[in-house]
């Protein structure tokens, strides 16, 4: 399942694989196989009513907001992005997820089972990373000219995702737990795993992954030094350095590649965010900012955007604190939100920060409720072992990568607390 659908929400009505479709398509008959074999379907205790709580809060929200959409019309949407339908789907989608943590209840219900789901995973995204490296050495070399994304000059790896952010997403799942595959045995397919998941990481340019992917490796070091050895520091030197000898092969075959990434760094620094913003600013007095918007937009990086994207999420809040604007609402608001003297866009998503979404979307009940739940699941799930470490490192290394990502809008955020809330039960 993890290589059909790394990203099922956004390639999940789109060819060629319809991997969403598939994923949701084995979610549901994996649910069916524990209904009809399950005596017991439902175990309350309190994580089940914080989830069932956040869900109701969406839905609530959705009803409050059920017309607040309906009398305006915003150029580029329709059919499934049209208003109502959006917001449906948008509740179903977070039902699919919070139904992931409970299928992972009634699959995960021994240490063998857990570790079996470990693998799996590691295994997967093994798969799917091999397949994007193979898709970016076609693109360097002329042999493949279709199926990738290139970013500022240069390819970012995408393997089976439709973005780099959401295979990087991916990534943050998988990875820590390949290094504690690694650490468990080292043997030579955990090296080539644990390297392989190193390099596509890297090769994702996704700075908000490898911001989770750091504070995900310190956690590790921090907290699982008595399960490390020397061994293991250098094994993991010696893959930093093979992934580094890699990135310049690519760019000896592919010269604008790590030359498109400096270009892409640059722009990261706050500094240069706020001085391209006093720039957008000044190149726009007494101009009309539609009639510029191209031009301007084309000519400054996603970052300075995204800042935009941010304060109208805090916009949308402030004007309803209680429950928000409703799930799925965001993008045909923006507009309406969007910081004075910015460009108008046809339709924006997402936020590309999952806290500013709940908060603008649900609302302070919202957001309370989804920091309860994370909250709850990380303090009484504290790992006993190494493997729970791992877990533990990919469920924080997924709520970092939330800051600039929408993880509410992927399926692993949730398939990693539902890991993590019952790796606490075994002695794994």
């Amino acid at each position: 399942m993890p290589f059909l659908a790394v990203s099922p929400w956004q390639v999940i009505i789109q060819p060629p694989f319809y991997y969403g479709f598939i994923y949701y398509a084995l979610l549901a008959l994996l649910g069916l196989l524990i209904i009809i074999k399950s005596k017991s379907l439902f175990k309350w205790d309190f994580i089940n009513g914080l989830l069932i709580l956040f869900l109701l809060i969406n839905g609530f929200s959705l009803i409050s907001n059920w017309n607040l959409i309906y009398p305006q019309s915003i150029p580029g949407v329709g059919g499934l992005k049209s208003p109502q339908v959006y917001n449906l789907l948008v509740l179903a989608y977070l039902f699919l997820n919070i139904l992931t943590v409970w299928i992972a209840r009634k699959v995960i219900i021994s240490t063998d089972l857990l570790k079996k789901t470990v693998k799996i995973i590691v295994y997967s995204s093994f798969a799917a990373a091999i397949w994007g490296i193979i898709m970016i050495l076609g693109h360097m070399t002329g042999w493949l000219k279709e199926t990738i994304l290139p970013v500022n000059l240069f390819p970012r790896l995408t393997g089976t995702a439709t973005e780099p952010q959401v295979f990087g997403n991916f990534l943050l799942l998988s990875w820590p737990l390949s290094l504690v595959l690694l650490i468990k045995r080292p043997g030579w397919l955990n090296y080539l795993m644990a390297f392989i998941l190193s390099l596509a990481l890297a090769m994702t340019f996704s700075m908000g992954a490898w911001l989770g992917a750091l504070v995900g490796m310190v956690f590790l070091v921090a907290f699982g030094f008595q399960y490390l050895s020397a061994r293991w520091g250098l094994s993991l030197a010696a893959i930093l350095i093979l992934v580094i000898g890699c990135l310049m092969v690519f760019s000896w075959i592919y010269p604008p590649y790590l030359a498109g990434f400096d270009k892409y760094l640059s722009k990261l620094r706050a500094w240069n965010i706020k001085k391209e913003a006093a720039v957008y600013q000044e190149s726009i007095k007494g101009k009309d900012a539609e009639e510029y918007r191209g031009e301007i937009v084309e000519r400054f990086d996603d970052k300075l955007q995204r800042v935009w994207m941010g304060q109208a999420a805090i916009n949308m809040f402030r004007a309803n604190p209680v429950l928000g604007v409703g799930p799925g609402n965001y993008g045909f608001l923006y507009n309406e939100y969007k910081p004075s003297g910015t460009p108008q866009k046809p339709y924006q998503e997402k936020t590309h920060n999952a806290y500013l979404e709940i908060l603008a979307e649900t609302g302070i009940l919202g957001m309370a409720a989804f920091l309860a739940i994370m909250l709850f699941i990380l303090i009484r799930s504290w790992p006993r072992t190494m493997l729970g470490l791992g877990i533990y490192a990919s469920v924080l290394a997924l709520l970092v990568h939330g800051l600039s990502f929408g993880i509410l809008a992927h399926n692993y955020t949730w398939l990693a607390l539902g890991l993590l809330w019952f790796q606490k039960d075994f002695n794994a």
